[in-house]
């Protein structure tokens, strides 16, 4: 995985979406369920005039410490980590981060108490989507949706 969205790759399935403090980005997942070191997680952007002319969503980040979380419409929220780190949102990937990241135990309970469900209920719709998924994706996600926009 070269760490920027682009066309699809054999072993993907269709994007899922990550957000991250003061980035944007589209990523892909492999079918195996498996959360394992990742090469970059999502393209470094230097400064704003370089920024993708895009919809973004955006974060200020405190401590240093970049988290991304990982959603998709079969699995929800199911992935978090750091920038070369991804674990399972689950017991056992929470257990794993924790081990590896002293200091941010808290993060993936504050997440889920707290941010995961305002950003799904202010940022997550039909239309929102749409506007994210790269035009390839698009034909493969809402299907009916694409032959109307073209008609």
């Amino acid at each position: 995985m070269n760490g920027v969205a682009g066309e699809p790759e054999s072993g993907f399935r269709p994007p899922l979406f990550q957000f991250h403090s003061q980035t944007c980005s589209i990523q892909r997942r492999r079918e195996s369920s498996v959360m394992t070191r990742i090469s970059l997680a999502y393209p470094k952007i230097p400064g704003s005039s370089k920024a993708p002319f895009r919809r973004c969503v955006a974060f200020e980040k405190y401590d240093g410490t970049n988290l991304h979380w990982v959603w998709d419409w079969e699995l929800q929220w199911h992935a978090f980590g750091t920038r070369r780190d991804r674990f399972d949102l689950d017991t056992s990937g929470v257990d794993a981060f924790n081990a590896a990241h002293v200091g941010l135990e808290e993060a993936a309970d504050i997440f889920r108490e707290s941010l995961a469900r305002q950003f799904l209920a202010k940022y997550v719709s039909d239309s929102d989507l749409l506007n994210m998924v790269p035009l390839h994706s698009r034909r493969q996600r809402f299907p009916s949706r694409r032959r109307d926009r073209l008609s």
